[in-house]
């Protein structure tokens, strides 16, 4: 059977599983990247479309429905591809949230850019820290591991099964919470060097009133701040594995 026989025979089923994996690709964060070429998302699309037609993971719940509920059902499925998408979005702003800290607290907050990803402004260290996040992430095959949850999803959730909302409350709230928390352990460190730093300025301006704090305090923080982040980049990718595994778990419960 030819790619278009297969596709022309169960044309239903085939549009519905494209558009719970096109909303994925919409709302990641990492296959949804500007960087990555529009043909590339639309071919890559089809081709995981037709493949789970042909493994037959994806099945429809009812396999006859109607024009309406056939709308329904799309935009279901629709959901259900941004959600997780979504949900790692949700972790990923992690290493954003971390150098935004970082960066108010050393000094570099006016220095920012426009992440063209996002649509904000961020800072020097949140650039830096998400690019190397990605890096981390594409090395452990990450985005194997995202493809091989989506694929699975059709087995664990059924084209047509509803959602869980109560259950998809506590997870969202959960990754919300998760998140931030990460991001505040991940900045903590720096945040407390420059605290001492200041701490120390402190008592020598006290001591030594006629010191210029400003022409001393700023570029010394800046510097402080700029080895404290190259000392901890080494325990910032180890624990780049914890989070990414809380990700991979938080994603296979979504369904179930």
């Amino acid at each position: 059977m030819t790619f278009l026989d297969t596709l022309f025979s169960q044309i239903d089923l085939f549009i519905l599983i494209l558009l719970r994996i096109s909303g994925y690709v919409l709302a990641s964060p990492i296959w949804g990247r500007q960087e990555v070429q529009k043909i590339f998302k639309v071919c890559f699309c089809i081709y995981f479309a037709y493949i789970m037609i042909l493994t037959g993971k994806a099945q429809l719940v009812t396999p006859t429905i109607g024009i309406g509920q056939f709308f329904l059902v799309c935009i279901l499925e629709t959901f259900k591809g941004v959600l997780v998408g979504y949900i790692s979005s949700i972790f990923f702003s992690i290493f954003l949230i971390a150098g935004q800290i970082i960066d108010m607290h050393i000094g570099f907050q006016m220095g920012g850019i426009l992440d063209r990803n996002y649509g904000v402004k961020v800072s020097q260290t949140a650039k830096l820290l998400n690019i190397t996040s990605l890096i981390v992430f594409l090395r452990l095959n990450g985005h194997l591991q995202l493809i091989k949850i989506m694929s699975n999803s059709y087995t664990v959730n059924q084209i047509g099964s509803g959602i869980n909302f109560d259950s998809l409350y506590n997870i969202v709230v959960s990754s919300f919470s998760f998140a931030v928390v990460i991001a505040l352990k991940i900045a903590l460190p720096v945040i407390l060097i420059v605290l001492f730093v200041n701490v120390i300025l402190g008592t020598l301006v006290k001591f030594v009133p006629q010191l210029n704090i400003f022409a001393v305090g700023i570029p010394l923080k800046i510097v402080v701040g700029l080895f404290s982040i190259i000392f901890l980049i080494e325990p910032f990718i180890k624990y780049l594995d914890f989070i990414f595994n809380h990700l991979f778990d938080v994603l296979t419960q979504l369904y179930t």
